[in-house]
């Protein structure tokens, strides 16, 4: 069985293996003349076929086999119908999967690369599709006034920083660059400023957590249509961890009712389940009707036929 996302999605990315899972998907179970034929696959490399790619894909844990017949198993299911279209996106999301997830928080490419151990040439031509594609834009490192500082404590400074200061002291944060296109001065001179006035306790940075050592520098955060994807990815992940208890449970024909179901799940999760996501994902596996039963009478798993 599929554990590692990252897995799932290079899959889709060779063209025959996405063929057949998408094919299942959308005609449902074939048996293997049928799916060759639906794929436009030559009927005479039948032995390739299989252990090219059928053997591969139940290696995986993608698809299953039930009396000559083949079908996407609930958690290959699971991933198209909630990932299906990320997948079928020509992305190449296997190598991408870690870098969303690690800019729950800005970080700087610095802190990207280091903790993905990769180079940083890599990281690069990974955050520069993620940004063609809208997911992630990057921002200027941000300065502001030190929260304690109050204004008759500034009387002291010299004129030469009060340009920037006025401007710091009616925003929120601003970068070098907004600052220097605010007060006309050079950007150079406005880093050096800054600067100054950081080592002087005046102003300090804001930006990613942790904050990197250094000065201006920018960093990457997530669009609002990254963030979107990234929810679709965890709530595939805690559908496939419940799709995956929920098997194991009931793989011996063994009744459950929902209360019981959500009882068991959360002793094994060590914590309690969310009902909601419990709920979504009974109903998942009775719409796909490897799943009987009722919220009274309980749910017993059935065989794919």
């Amino acid at each position: 069985m599929i554990k590692d996302l990252e897995e799932i999605f290079r899959v889709l990315e060779t063209q025959k293996k996405s063929k057949i899972v998408w094919t299942l998907f959308e005609k449902g179970e074939q048996d293997l003349c049928a799916l060759m034929e639906l794929i436009d696959y030559p009927s005479r490399y039948k032995s390739k076929f299989v252990s090219r790619y059928i053997l591969k894909l139940q290696d995986l844990g993608y698809i299953d086999r039930n009396n000559e017949h083949y079908a996407l198993t609930p958690h290959g299911t699971l991933f198209l119908d909630t990932l299906g279209d990320l997948a079928n996106s020509n992305l190449k999301m296997s190598n991408k999967v870690r870098l969303l997830k690690l800019l729950r928080r800005p970080k700087t490419m610095e802190q990207l690369y280091d903790t993905l151990s990769i180079s940083r040439m890599q990281c690069h031509q990974l955050m520069k599709c993620l940004m063609k594609r809208g997911f992630v834009k990057t921002e200027a490192q941000r300065y502001r006034i030190c929260p304690p500082i109050r204004l008759k404590e500034l009387k002291n400074i010299p004129f030469y920083y009060w340009k920037l200061l006025k401007i710091l002291l009616t925003k929120e944060s601003c970068s070098a660059q907004e600052l220097a296109t605010a007060t006309g001065l050079a950007l150079k001179g406005v880093q050096t400023r800054l600067s100054e006035l950081k080592r002087m306790g005046i102003v300090e940075s804001t930006g990613p957590d942790p904050l990197p050592q250094g000065n201006f520098f920018k960093f990457y955060r997530l669009t609002a249509k990254g963030n979107e994807i990234l929810k679709k990815i965890d709530e595939f992940e805690r559908q496939f961890s419940l799709v995956d208890l929920i098997f194991q449970l009931l793989s011996k024909e063994q009744r459950l009712t929902e209360r019981e179901l959500w009882r068991t799940i959360s002793r094994k999760m060590n914590h309690p389940a969310n009902t909601f996501d419990v709920r979504h994902a009974i109903n998942f596996l009775k719409k796909i009707g490897v799943l009987d039963g009722d919220i009274v009478n309980g749910y017993v798993w059935h065989e794919l036929s």
